[in-house]
């Protein structure tokens, strides 16, 4: 019988093979230089609307770890919360890129929410930055970017390791629709 930890296991063994597809159920897991098993995992708020990190993918004490890629119709994603407590203010993975703070919000509409639109970028050590897409180009804010010692989490203007190694990221597929081996 598969579990969630056997699930994890698995995806963690795959998840540089595996190309995102839409529907499919991630994680992101940092990948900055300082290793804080505090912080490991994007986890969202649906309560508050707050986005922090987490120590684990554990559904029933970190539900707002898992996600649910969609690709939007414009080529972008939108990443909606699993989050165990429902709100419909709070669903969506959004930056504002006029200050840089990463939240949660009600929709993926451009023109209201253009913060939840996202570029998967490939990096050269193997892991992924997210570019945020919002109708505000600002070079300060760019990159959803997480510091690993106080698990924060914002955007970053760089993925730059040395600088903003909190930029680096690996999707952990949880379920996948369809496994394409790329």
């Amino acid at each position: 019988m598969l579990t969630t930890k056997s699930l994890i296991y698995i995806s963690l063994i795959f998840a540089f093979a595996v190309a995102l597809s839409d529907g499919d159920e991630i994680a992101f897991k940092t990948h900055g230089s300082h290793n804080n098993a505090d912080y490991q995992y994007l986890n969202a708020g649906t309560v508050d609307g707050s986005v922090s990190m987490a120590p684990n993918t554990d559904e029933n004490t970190f539900s707002g770890t898992w996600w649910i890629a969609h690709q939007l119709e414009d080529g972008s994603w939108a990443f909606e919360t699993e989050g165990n407590i429902p709100n419909d203010q709070h669903i969506y993975l959004n930056a504002n890129t006029f200050t840089g703070e990463v939240n949660l919000a009600a929709n993926t509409d451009f023109s209201t929410a253009s913060g939840t639109h996202w570029a998967v970028e490939d990096l050269e050590d193997g892991t992924v930055a997210l570019r945020n897409l919002g109708s505000h180009s600002n070079p300060a804010f760019v990159y959803l970017n997480t510091d690993t010692f106080t698990g924060a989490v914002n955007l970053a203007g760089t993925t730059d390791y040395s600088s903003a190694s909190g930029t680096h990221w690996e999707i952990v597929t949880l379920f996948s629709v369809s496994f394409r081996v790329i």
